[in-house]
C-alpha cells in the first residue's frame, strides 16, 4: 500500500531489512502488580540470552496499572523463537497477570510470524519511511 522507498535511498526503514519489532500494551489484573514485578526480571534475563533479540523493554504508567512491552528482533525467525521460548517458560503465568489491550507489530514479519501473532490480535504496520541508527 505504501510503496517501496525511492530508488537510490541510502537509509533503511529499520536497522536491517529483516527486523521485526512490536509494542504490546497490557493492563495488569487487579492485585497482580507485585507478582508481575517479580516476573519481569525473569523474562528480561531469559530474553537477553536469545539469539536475535535486539531490545526487550517494559514501560509502566504512573498508576502502575498499564504496561507497554517493546521488543525488537533481528528477523522473523528470532521473533518466532522468542515466542516459543516465552510461551514455554512464562506464557501461562504471564497471561494470568495481564489483560492484553493492543499488540502492534512494526516491520515486515514473515507470513508464519503473522499467523502466530494472529490469536493475540496483532495489527501489522509495514515500513513507510524513516531511519534507525
Amino acid at each position: 500500500m505504501w510503496g517501496a522507498p525511492s530508488p537510490g535511498a541510502k537509509e533503511r526503514v529499520l536497522t536491517t531489512d529483516t527486523e521485526v519489532a512490536w509494542i504490546f500494551e497490557l493492563e495488569l489484573r487487579p492485585g497482580c502488580r507485585a507478582d508481575f514485578a517479580t516476573l519481569v526480571p525473569e523474562m528480561v534475563a531469559s530474553t537477553r540470552d536469545e539469539a536475535g533479540a535486539r531490545a526487550y523493554q517494559l514501560f509502566g504508567n504512573d498508576d502502575g496499572d498499564t504496561v507497554c512491552v517493546y521488543e525488537r528482533y533481528a528477523d522473523s525467525e528470532a521473533a518466532m523463537n522468542h515466542m516459543v521460548l516465552f510461551g514455554e517458560k512464562f506464557g501461562a503465568r504471564f497471561m494470568e497477570l495481564v489483560t492484553p489491550v493492543r499488540f502492534t507489530v512494526l516491520g515486515a514479519p514473515s507470513p508464519e510470524l503473522v499467523a502466530a501473532l494472529a490469536p493475540i490480535g496483532a495489527t501489522v504496520h509495514a515500513p513507510v519511511g524513516g531511519f534507525a541508527r
